[in-house]
């Protein structure tokens, strides 16, 4: 009908004049009374009602007691509430190897379903890299009175943040091309090459002479998995110590938050969109 389609364009350029956030569901609401008035034949009154919208400016945000709730449990939950499951979830993957990468897979799921609605990727990034890194490192500095030891874990997790960040900011780039398997690949060999390098700079920070330079590749994967796949370094109590000196399953679980968030985020803007 013309008339409908008339008032829907006009509820759509009143639309325009709300709040990106509120204009969903104003939209909505408006749509339900010029249903209701179509429903009844009443055409003069549904567009009289539309073409008011949309010659009226919305002069005053309404205060929503909801929306301002649910958007401080998003930012609370994003920063605070999934980097201390992370770190929880990475203790627990200290146990067993499957433990620590099932923890990561994890992270990953509820990441992809922890990103606010219009963030941009240059601010989600250091969202999902920072808090965690510094949660672990008050974690690990209120675990020990050792000045040295508490810059040591400072170190490495410095280290990965800023490995992590770099790895996120090419899986961003490779999503936006539409490239999501190449982007999980790349987040994936990234994470753990950053978290083998963080590992390799703490334990050498405090130069632990048992263990063996030649074996310091295979550092965090051996942590991981409690085995030196038959190589001579690292061997068992080269293992013990390096898991002594940090829990490299949280820098695994800490990956998997942040890669969920930000293939997820990253995946909702179109591809003709500035990166």
């Amino acid at each position: 009908m013309v008339t409908r389609r008339l008032a829907a364009l006009l509820l759509a350029l009143a639309a325009l004049r709300w709040p990106a956030e509120l204009r969903e569901d104003m939209l909505a609401e408006w749509s339900a009374e010029v249903h209701t008035l179509a429903g009844t034949g009443r055409h003069w009154p549904m567009l009289r009602f539309a073409a008011s919208l949309a010659a009226t400016r919305a002069r005053v945000r309404p205060f929503s007691l909801a929306t301002t709730a649910r958007r401080a449990w998003a930012g609370l939950r994003l920063l605070f509430v999934l980097p201390v499951a992370a770190l929880a979830v990475g203790t627990l993957g200290g146990w067993f190897p499957l433990l620590a990468i099932a923890g990561a897979v994890l992270m990953a799921v509820l990441g992809r379903t922890a990103v606010p609605r219009r963030m941009p990727v240059t601010v989600l990034i250091p969202a999902v890299t920072v808090p965690g890194c510094a949660l672990y490192t008050v974690f690990c500095a209120l675990g020990t009175s050792n000045v040295v030891k508490s810059g040591q874990y400072a170190l490495g997790n410095l280290v990965f943040c800023a490995g992590l960040t770099l790895i996120l900011a090419v899986v961003a780039r490779l999503v936006h091309r539409r490239r999501q398997r190449q982007a999980w690949l790349a987040g994936i060999v990234g994470a753990v090459i950053a978290a083998d390098v963080a590992v390799a700079v703490a334990v050498s920070y405090l130069g632990h002479t048992g263990l063996h330079p030649a074996g310091a590749p295979m550092w965090f994967v051996a942590a991981i998995t409690g085995t030196g796949f038959g190589l001579p370094h690292p061997n068992a109590e080269e293992i013990f110590t390096i898991r002594d000196i940090l829990d490299p399953p949280i820098f695994l679980a800490l990956a998997g938050l942040a890669l969920g968030a930000v293939v997820t985020a990253r995946a909702r803007i179109p591809a003709t969109a500035d990166g």
